[in-house]
């Protein structure tokens, strides 16, 4: 039984970490290799199959550089279900959770984990509260075996590949089918498939590609939407990324979901997102941002490329609680 699995290896981790913590406090490997590796692949997760763990998972960020999460924890769908950063056996975690929090809310990862090898914390992106108030579950290895096995069964693959992240009360039972990530409900978005966009044709002309979920739209720097599906299932034209983002500000406004409380948003490198017309944003400078697009009480800075606006756009619906696989996009290039 899973419970007994790991209720033996928590002892054994208890005694990895009294006699070799030294080493582990120094080297991060030493740490993944030694103490969460193991817990991972007890808690179902096969850290050498690339179909249920990616280690150095790459995430996209609003950065130019390449930013890599150290574990994605894959769901039934391939997609991320959980990010877990890693660090060495007894880091301060708070700066691994934000920076986790970065990646899932640029990139529209539901939850994420941070880990010295013996603190765990699994935190939900989605909820729209203070980083300590996401915090679902977590535990330390040195406590009590007995409630630390069943603290850790917050990440059983079983329940997390399908999407039920929750902290365990009671001995493993099997989930639901495909419950929805978070307690959001997956909005039905029956248009939207994934294909390989069509045959690009000679000349200059915008081709318009299939609708695909936000949460998953990874475009070039040149890529832009030619339309928004909200997830009340109207679809509006918007030709760029300035449109887009202004529709689902509106629509998130409208809603309820985005409050003047939650701004102004910025991105990882601290630029303005979002913000209120009645502060607008300013340069370090001093200077005003301009070119900023209003929508409504709002202005909209989409002055980024492509990929840049993509993840912007997950940034502000998952600021605003809700789940960007509920927003499609159609994407729009210009061929040459």
């Amino acid at each position: 039984m899973v419970l007994e699995e790991l209720h033996q290896l928590i002892e054994t981790l208890q005694e990895r970490i009294a006699e070799h913590a030294p080493e582990l406090k120094k080297d991060e490997t030493r740490t993944r290799y030694a103490l969460i590796d193991p817990l991972l692949r007890v808690l179902g997760w096969d850290v050498s199959d690339p179909s249920q763990v990616i280690p150095e998972f790459a995430v996209s960020s609003a950065s130019a550089n390449t930013k890599r999460a150290d574990y994605a924890l894959l769901g039934e769908d391939g997609r991320p279900a959980v990010i877990v950063e890693a660090k060495s056996l007894e880091t301060n975690l708070q700066s691994a959770a934000s920076q986790a929090l970065n990646y899932c809310n640029e990139n529209g990862f539901a939850h994420f984990a941070v880990t010295d090898g013996c603190s765990w914390r699994v935190y939900d992106t989605f909820q729209r509260v203070p980083l300590e108030k996401k915090l679902i579950a977590q535990f330390k290895i040195n406590d009590s075996a007995a409630s630390v096995a069943l603290a850790a069964l917050a990440l059983w693959r079983p329940a997390v590949a399908a999407g039920a992240v929750q902290a365990a009360t009671e001995p493993v039972a099997q989930p639901q089918a495909n419950p929805s990530p978070a307690g959001i409900p997956a909005s039905p978005l029956p248009a939207i498939v994934e294909s390989a966009p069509p045959p690009q044709e000679s000349g200059t002309q915008p081709i318009a590609y299939d609708w695909q979920p936000l949460s998953e739209f990874r475009p070039d720097r040149r890529g832009r939407p030619a339309a928004i599906r909200l997830p009340n299932g109207v679809e509006k034209d918007t030709k760029g990324w300035g449109r887009y983002i202004a529709e689902l500000v509106s629509w998130l406004s409208k809603e309820g979901y985005l409050t003047s409380d939650l701004l102004p948003i910025r991105n990882a490198n601290g630029k303005h997102v979002v913000s209120l017309k009645s502060t607008p944003p300013q340069h370090p400078s001093g200077q005003p941002v301009r070119h900023q697009r209003e929508a409504g009480q709002y202005l909209i800075n989409a002055n980024f490329i492509g990929s840049s606006n993509a993840s912007h756009a997950r940034l502000i619906i998952t600021t605003a609680g809700q789940n960007p696989a509920n927003f499609g996009v159609k994407p729009r290039v210009l061929v040459t």
